[in-house]
């Protein structure tokens, strides 16, 4: 208050109201500590801006982690491949399945299997090859089973799912013109080789 000393103040307030000296020094108290509270969060956010790291390096650090993931599942690829000749074969993969360590494994880098039958069921019907199951292949399944389900994802499996069922529609299309027309065509079989 203007440089005086508080204690003035203190002093005239209990003199005439006894609890108002105490009130006095609650008040003195409150806003002292909300002054503070307001110098230190403006502090503290300033700083906090300061430590955070900008776009471009949490962009690196996220793709530095990808790669990480990406060279574990990797690993794991060999550990599959029983061989050691570069590929993990069907029957490497029809043994491996039936192992309760695999899908603990797997349970560690971060994909929860509930049936790893499933698991490589899909990574037979992805890959190129029916005799074996390439590295790229096995990591590109394992990173995008990673995680949970994002919006990008699901529209994809949409337009692949409506572009497989497009694909079904003109096959069937096609088989039942095919067949309208081996129908006709007996049909003028039999009746030129049964004149009545």
């Amino acid at each position: 208050f203007h440089g005086d000393d508080w204690d003035e103040y203190y002093q005239v307030l209990n003199r005439f109201v006894p609890t108002g000296g105490m009130l006095f020094v609650v008040f003195i108290g409150f806003v002292k500590i909300c002054v503070l509270n307001v110098v230190a969060s403006r502090f503290f956010d300033k700083a906090q801006q300061v430590i955070l790291p900008d776009m471009w390096t949490q962009m690196m650090d996220e793709s530095n982690k990808q790669g990480q993931i990406a060279e574990r599942f990797r690993d794991f690829y060999k550990k599959l491949d029983s061989d050691n000749n570069g590929v993990v074969s069907v029957e490497e993969l029809l043994v491996h399945r039936e192992s309760e360590a695999i899908c603990a494994e797997f349970l560690a880098l971060g994909i929860d299997l509930r049936k790893c039958d499933d698991f490589f069921e899909l990574l037979l019907l992805t890959s190129d090859n029916t005799k074996y199951i390439e590295i790229d292949t096995f990591v590109d399944a394992c990173m995008r089973l990673k995680g949970t389900a994002t919006s990008m994802g699901m529209h994809t499996v949409l337009a692949e799912t409506r572009s497989m069922r497009r694909m079904q529609t003109d096959q069937n299309f096609r088989e039942k013109h095919f067949q309208t027309e081996a129908m006709q065509r007996l049909d003028a079989l039999i009746s030129h080789l049964n004149p009545h």
